[in-house]
């Protein structure tokens, strides 16, 4: 179970990290930011699908697996999603105040 959950955790912080990291910059389009992120966790859980297609030997487990993973590429960035739309709004919110 483990073995399974940690490309999915990997894959949220690493997001959040290179989003979030991207998204205070001052020049940072939301947009873009957001479209690398999609790209990043699509690549990262795709690795991570063709991996528990090797790694698990019965049929339906590896169909169920890599279902989990993409529902999880939704979740996580849903989750960047709202996350980037706060630090814009603070972050427009800052810029009108000086």
């Amino acid at each position: 179970m483990i073995v399974y959950l940690v490309p999915i955790l990997l894959t949220l912080i690493l997001t959040l990290m290179y989003g979030c990291s991207n998204a205070l910059k001052k020049s940072g389009n939301l947009g873009l930011t957001f479209t690398k992120t999609i790209l990043l966790s699509f690549g990262l859980l795709a690795v991570a699908s063709v991996w528990w297609f090797f790694y698990e030997i019965d049929g339906f487990s590896q169909v169920i697996g890599i279902g989990y993973y993409e529902g999880s590429f939704l979740v996580i960035n849903l989750i960047n999603a709202v996350i980037l739309m706060i630090l814009k709004k603070k972050q427009k919110l800052k810029t009108n105040k000086v």
